[in-house]
C-alpha cells in the first residue's frame, strides 16, 4: 500500500515539473510574441513614419499643382510665380526623401556584405565594403541621424568593423618581422586600414615599418664605425660608402612610395612621408659624419696647414666626394618635396638649410676651405721654387712655372665645384685670383726686374743654347720665356673661365645664383688682364731691344737720292736692292732665331710689331725725301720688297695693313700728274679706297714730287 501511495508522489511530483516546464516555455514563447510585436510595431512605426512622410509630400505636391491649375485657371501671373516656385520645391524634397531611403536600402545591403565577407575570412572584400560604407556616410553626413533611425544601427561603430581593424593590425605586425621582403604586404595591409578610416595610424604603421627596414639595413655598416678601432686609411671611405649607403636607402624608398602614396592615399601624406626619412637622414648622416671628422681630426684645422700638400689633397677628395653626394641627396629630395608640397607650406630650401646635417656637412666645409687656401698656396710656392726652362733644343722657350701653377688652380677649383656647393666656388675662385696676383703675376714683375737689370748669363740658358750665346742675347731669351708664360697664363686662364661659365650654367637655373659666380668670374677675368698688360710691357721690351740694332741698317736710307737720271737708273736700282738686302739680313740676325722660341701666336705679335715700327721708321725718313718719277718707281719697288718681307715672316694673318699709308704714299709720287687725284680721292660715300692719308697729307706728298707744280697742287679739291 505504501508503495502505491510513493509512486503516486512520484507521478505528482514529475508532472508538476513537467507542467513547471510548460509553464516556462510557455512564458518564455509570450516574452519572445511580446518583443516581436514590439519590433513589428517598431518597423510598422518607421515605415508609418517614412509612409507618412511621403504621404505628406505627396500631399504637399498635389496641392501645389492644384493651386497651381487654380493660379492658371484665374491668370494671376504673381500667384502663378508662387506657386511654381513652392511647386518645384516640394517637388524637390520629394526626390530627396526617395533618394535617402535609397542610400538607407544600399547601407544595409553593403553591411551585410560586409559581415558575410569578415566572416569567411574573405579579408580583401571586407575592406572594399567597409570602403564603401565610409564612402556613403560621408556623402550623407547631413541626414545620417535619420538613416540611423531607419537601420537601427550605426555602420562606423559596428562591431565587425573593429573586428576588421583589429585583424589589419595584427596583418600589419606579424609582416613587419618579414624586412623588406613584406614590403608591397604591408603596404597592402596599411592602405587596407587607411580605407576603413584609420588614416593616421595607417600612416604611422607603414611609416614605422619603413623606418625599421633602413635601420637593419645601416646596423651592420654603423656598427663598423663606431668601434672606431680601425685606424688605416680604408677607415675613410667605410664612412663614405656607409654614408653613401644611407642616401642611397633613403631616396630609393622616397622614390618607390610616390606613386603608392599619391594614388593610392591623399596628397598631404607624401611629403610628410619625406620630412620623417629626412629626419631619420640627419640622424644617421650626422653621426656619420662626426666619426669622419674625429677620424681625419677636424676639429682642429690648423694641424693641418702643416701638413703635405699630398696628404692634405686626399683628404680635401674625400671632403668633395661628402659634399657632392650629400648635396646630389638634398636636391633629390627637394625636387620630391617641391613638386608635392602645398602652397604657403614651409620653403623646402630654408628646411634643408637649418636641418643637423647640413649644419654638420657647413662644418666640414668650413675646415676644408682654409685646407684648400692653404694647399693652393703652398702648391704654387713650391711650383715657383722649382721653376726651370726646359732644356730641349730647338724647342719653344717656356718654364714649368706655369704648368705646375695651372695644374693646381684647376684642381683647386674643380674640386670646389664637385662639392655643388656655389658658395664654396665663389670663396675658392676669390682664393685663386688672390693667390694669382700675390705670387703668380709678383713672380713674373720679379723674374722681369732681374732680367732688365742682369747682364750675365745664367746657367739654364748656357745648356739651352747649342753655343755660348752673348749678354745681349740671354737678355732677350730671358724675355721670350716671360713673353711665353704669360701667354700661356692667359690661354689656360680663358680656358678655366670658359669651363666655369659653361659649366655653372649647366648647374644653376636661379638667376641670382649664376650671377653670383659670374661675379667672382669676374674678378678672375680682371687678374688675367693684369697678365696680358705685363705681357704687352715684355714685348715692348723685347721689341726696343731688336730695333736698337736694326736702326743702323736704315742709315743709309737717310744718305739715299731719290731723284735718279735714267742713264743711272740701273745702278741706283742695284744700291736700293743693297740696303733692302741689308736691312733684311740683319733682321733675320737680330729676330730670327727667336721663330723657333717663340710660341707661334707670339712671333706672329712681334713680326707685327717690328713690321709697325719700320713701317713708321720708313715713312718718318721718307717726308723728308723728294721724288723724281724714277725714284718714285724706286721707293715702290723697295716698299713692296720689305712688306713682301713681313708678310712671309708671319704664320697667320697679314701684315700689309701696316704698311697701308706707305702703299698710299708711293702710289701718289706715281701718278702722272697731280691732278689724276680727282680720280681716285672720291666723295665719302663713294669711296672704294680708305685712305689712312689726309687731304693735307696727301698735298704734302704730291709736293714732293719734283715734277709737280705747287700751284697745281694747292688748287686741287680734297
Amino acid at each position: 500500500m505504501s508503495q502505491e501511495t510513493l509512486s503516486q508522489e512520484d507521478m505528482d511530483k514529475i508532472l508538476e515539473r513537467e507542467i513547471s516546464q510548460v509553464t516556462a516555455k510557455l512564458v518564455d514563447m509570450d516574452q519572445k510574441i511580446h518583443i516581436l510585436a514590439e519590433q513589428l510595431a517598431a518597423k510598422e512605426e518607421r515605415q508609418r513614419t517614412i509612409f507618412d512622410l511621403l504621404t505628406t509630400q505627396v500631399w504637399d505636391v498635389e496641392t501645389e499643382s492644384t493651386d497651381f491649375e487654380l493660379s492658371w485657371k484665374t491668370f494671376h501671373i504673381e500667384d502663378i510665380c508662387n506657386n511654381l516656385s513652392s511647386f518645384h520645391l516640394q517637388s524637390c524634397r520629394l526626390e530627396e526623401t526617395q533618394q535617402l531611403l535609397k542610400t538607407a536600402m544600399k547601407t544595409r545591403e553593403v553591411l551585410s556584405q560586409l559581415r558575410s565577407c569578415f566572416s569567411r575570412g574573405h579579408l580583401k572584400e571586407a575592406v572594399d565594403h567597409a570602403s564603401e560604407l565610409r564612402r556613403l556616410s560621408c556623402e550623407n553626413s547631413a541626414q545620417m541621424e535619420f538613416l540611423e533611425k531607419i537601420l537601427e544601427e550605426q555602420p562606423v561603430v559596428d562591431e565587425e568593423l573593429h573586428s576588421l581593424k583589429n585583424s589589419l593590425r595584427q596583418y600589419i605586425k606579424d609582416s613587419t618581422s618579414k624586412g623588406y621582403d613584406a614590403v608591397s604586404q604591408v603596404y597592402e595591409h596599411c592602405v587596407d586600414l587607411f580605407r576603413v578610416g584609420e588614416e593616421e595610424e595607417a600612416f604611422e604603421l607603414y611609416l614605422s615599418f619603413l623606418l625599421n627596414i633602413i635601420q637593419k639595413e645601416l646596423s651592420d655598416p654603423l656598427s663598423k664605425l663606431r668601434q672606431k678601432g680601425d685606424t688605416s686609411s680604408r677607415f675613410s671611405s667605410q664612412c663614405i660608402s656607409c654614408l653613401t649607403q644611407l642616401y642611397e636607402c633613403i631616396a630609393s624608398y622616397a622614390d618607390e612610395n610616390e606613386g603608392r602614396l599619391t594614388k593610392d592615399w591623399s596628397e598631404q601624406y607624401y611629403p610628410l612621408l619625406l620630412k620623417r626619412l629626412q629626419s631619420v637622414c640627419n640622424e644617421y648622416g650626422a653621426e656619420i659624419l662626426d666619426i669622419y671628422r674625429h677620424f681625419r681630426h677636424l676639429e682642429n684645422t690648423q694641424s693641418y696647414l702643416t701638413t703635405e700638400t699630398r696628404q692634405l689633397d686626399v683628404v680635401m677628395d674625400e671632403m668633395a666626394l661628402i659634399s657632392q653626394r650629400t648635396n646630389a641627396y638634398f636636391h633629390f629630395i627637394q625636387n620630391k618635396l617641391d613638386k608635392h608640397n602645398n602652397p604657403g607650406a614651409l620653403e623646402t630650401s630654408k628646411f634643408f638649410r637649418e636641418c643637423l646635417l647640413q649644419r654638420k656637412l657647413d662644418e666640414l666645409i668650413s675646415a676644408y676651405i682654409s685646407m684648400e687656401n692653404y694647399f693652393m698656396a703652398e702648391s704654387i710656392k713650391k711650383a715657383i721654387s722649382l721653376d726651370e726652362i726646359s732644356k730641349d733644343s730647338g724647342t719653344i722657350l717656356v718654364s714649368t712655372v706655369v704648368d705646375d701653377c695651372f695644374f693646381v688652380i684647376q684642381k683647386s677649383i674643380k674640386r670646389a665645384f664637385a662639392f655643388e656647393n656655389n658658395d664654396v666656388l665663389c670663396a675658392i675662385i676669390n682664393e685663386t685670383n688672390a693667390v694669382m696676383s700675390r705670387q703668380a703675376l709678383g713672380f713674373f714683375k720679379n723674374r722681369l726686374v732681374q732680367t732688365l737689370m742682369s747682364q750675365k748669363e745664367t746657367n739654364r740658358i748656357e745648356s739651352y743654347a747649342s753655343k755660348p750665346l752673348d749678354k745681349s742675347r740671354n737678355v732677350t731669351q730671358q724675355l721670350v720665356v716671360l713673353l711665353n708664360n704669360l701667354h700661356n697664363c692667359e690661354e689656360y686662364g680663358e680656358r678655366l673661365i670658359g669651363w666655369l661659365d659653361t659649366a655653372s650654367r649647366k648647374r644653376n637655373s636661379a638667376a641670382s645664383e649664376l650671377e653670383k659666380i659670374q661675379s667672382v668670374v669676374g674678378d678672375l677675368k680682371d687678374a688675367l688682364k693684369a697678365f696680358h698688360s705685363m705681357w704687352e710691357e715684355i714685348l715692348e721690351h723685347l721689341k726696343t731691344r731688336i730695333t736698337s740694332k736694326l736702326v743702323r741698317t736704315l742709315e743709309p736710307l737717310q744718305q739715299m737720292s731719290f731723284i735718279l737720271q735714267e742713264d743711272n737708273l740701273l745702278g741706283d736700282l742695284e744700291a736700293s736692292s743693297s740696303f733692302i738686302y741689308n736691312f733684311m739680313e740683319q733682321f733675320d740676325n737680330s729676330v730670327g732665331y727667336l721663330e723657333n722660341l717663340l710660341i707661334d701666336s707670339n712671333w706672329d705679335q712681334l713680326i707685327r710689331q717690328m713690321a709697325d715700327w719700320t713701317a713708321a721708321h720708313l715713312e718718318s725718313i721718307l717726308w723728308r725725301k723728294k721724288f723724281n718719277s724714277h725714284g718714285a718707281l724706286r721707293l715702290d719697288n723697295d716698299i713692296r720688297s720689305i712688306t713682301s718681307f713681313f708678310n712671309n715672316k708671319v704664320k697667320q694673318g697679314t701684315v700689309r695693313d701696316i704698311f697701308t699709308r706707305l702703299f698710299q704714299l708711293t702710289m701718289l709720287l706715281n701718278l702722272e700728274s697731280p691732278t689724276e687725284i680727282d680720280d681716285i680721292w672720291q666723295r665719302e660715300e663713294d669711296k672704294h679706297i680708305r685712305w689712312k692719308l689726309t687731304a693735307e697729307e696727301v698735298r704734302e706728298v704730291l709736293s714732293l714730287r719734283t715734277e709737280f707744280s705747287s700751284e697745281t697742287i694747292r688748287h686741287l679739291s680734297l
